[in-house]
Formats: structure tokens, C-alpha cells, sequence
């Protein structure tokens, strides 16, 4: 098993992959690396931690939080923008209706 150095090392090196495929629109990429990292957050969170290590690790955690916090960030944005496409879509959709009833 890695160590819990290589573990926080990989867990930041997989939220700045989330947070560049988040900016580039890469959703169902992003997807897949969260399902890894989310299994790799939770067996860093029963870790037993070095004494010489838990400041580094207070860093790496602080430092995959704040990439993270993005990363939902950019995908509340796109959220957003995918619930007002769709009120548009049925608005849309709505008036198709309403002028079909008049032919």
C-alpha cells in the first residue's frame, strides 16, 4: 500500500485533473476521477498520519480543499446553466404547443 505522503500526493494531483477538465467542460471525465478520489479522500480520512507528517498533511488536505471547492464551483456554474437552458427548452416548447393549436 502507498504511504500516506504518496496518497495525499495523489489525491491533490486528482483534484487539479477534476478542476482542468471542470474549466475545460469535461464533466463526465471529471466524473470518473471524483469516484477514484472521493475513495481515495475516505481511506485518507482513517489514516494514521506520522507525527512529522501532520503538518505537511494539514497543507495537502488544505490545498485539495480549496482545488475541490472549485471544481464545485464550476459545477454549480454549469448547473445553473443546464436547469435555465431547460426553463428555456420548456418555455420553447410551451409556445410550440400553444401556436399548433391554432393551425
Amino acid at each position: 500500500m502507498k504511504s500516506v505522503k504518496e496518497r495525499l500526493a495523489t489525491a491533490i494531483q486528482q483534484s487539479e485533473q477534476m478542476l482542468e477538465l471542470a474549466r475545460e467542460e469535461e464533466w463526465d471525465k471529471v466524473e470518473e476521477i471524483q469516484k477514484q478520489h472521493s475513495t481515495l479522500i475516505t481511506d485518507l480520512a482513517s489514516a494514521n498520519f506520522e507525527e512529522n507528517d501532520i503538518h505537511d498533511a494539514r497543507k495537502a488536505i488544505e490545498n485539495i480543499q480549496k482545488l475541490d471547492q472549485q471544481t464545485e464551483a464550476l459545477a454549480q456554474i454549469r448547473k445553473e446553466q443546464i436547469v435555465k437552458e431547460k426553463q428555456q427548452q420548456d418555455k420553447a416548447d410551451k409556445m410550440k404547443k400553444a401556436f399548433g393549436a391554432f393551425k
